[in-house]
């Protein structure tokens, strides 16, 4: 069954991303995975043959109760009256960096459609981590990740934004993303970031192509064009965030170069820094985009 993975430390921020995916899986029908990565630290003057298991399992045994107890309580934050879908949660915890576990274990035995991690603080070692998490699994190509910013509440996004440059690969991106708003009706509007002094006001016509391909081939029937001048394309995107109605927010992670990121930066990290709301990001590259 599909699966949502919760990546979590602990967190108050961690625990707001926890509960908006508990709410997304209940209404897409989808079991949830709590997930803790850790790190041991070898004690001064004892060799490491003489802890390392001891400890190992006494930490393995202290993260496996905390991962139970944020199960309880998101369980017991529904209304079991209301016949609504309960997910089935499970959860684990694996010494080492997150992505080789992630990748060798749980993405080998379950089928998971979304990471999932909570926005950290806005001080730069907070930012870098979240950026290193967030590209970390995006180079995994496995699924597509949703950052959860501090203080959201789960609500069924009627509204979603989704930039895009419109080439190829991003319909592929679309067809997933469309699958995930069928369950709310959502409205997607096409997000694409021009410069302000492009002249003209007609539709380019490889957005012409875009549309008229996507309306056949995805033919989700609440697809909108939003055209944004800016001469910035982070600043267009958290515009459009703010401006027009927006409940989630849908970017294309590419590749860049090493060089590339320390002359420019990460486009993904801005956008994240900047928008508000709950963000996916999808791998511009993947052996097969899921299917909510």
């Amino acid at each position: 069954m599909k699966t949502i993975l919760v990546l979590t430390d602990f967190s108050p921020r961690a625990e707001v991303a926890a509960n908006y995916a508990f709410g997304l899986a209940m209404q897409i029908h989808a079991n949830v995975m709590l997930y803790h990565a850790f790190t041991m630290l070898e004690p001064p003057g004892i060799s490491q043959r003489s802890w390392a298991t001891e400890d190992y399992f006494l930490r393995k045994d202290s993260i496996a109760t905390t991962l139970s107890n944020l199960a309880s309580k998101l369980v017991n934050s529904i209304d079991p009256s209301i016949g609504q879908f309960v997910p089935k949660i499970t959860w684990a915890s694996e010494l080492g960096k997150l992505t080789d576990a992630v990748k060798n274990q749980i993405f080998a035995d379950h089928n998971i459609v979304l990471a999932v991690m909570g926005k950290h603080g806005s001080d730069p070692a907070a930012r870098l981590l979240l950026e290193n998490n967030v590209n970390r699994m995006l180079s995994t190509g496995a699924c597509p990740v949703l950052v959860v910013p501090d203080g959201a509440v789960y609500r069924d996004p009627a509204q979603v934004c989704f930039a895009t440059d419109f080439s190829g690969s991003h319909m592929q991106v679309l067809h997933s993303l469309s699958s995930l708003c069928t369950h709310f009706g959502s409205e997607i509007s096409l997000v694409c970031v021009s410069r302000g002094d492009e002249p003209g006001r007609n539709i380019p016509v490889r957005v012409q192509n875009f549309l008229v391909e996507a309306s056949t081939t995805v033919g989700y029937p609440k697809l909108y064009y939003r055209p944004v001048r800016n001469r910035s394309v982070v600043g267009g995107l958290y515009r459009s965030s703010q401006r027009g109605p927006c409940d989630l927010f849908v970017i294309v992670h590419k590749v860049q170069s090493r060089w590339h990121r320390i002359a420019r930066g990460s486009i993904t990290r801005k956008v994240i820094d900047r928008v508000g709301v709950p963000l996916m990001v999808f791998p511009e590259m993947m052996a097969s985009f899921p299917i909510f």
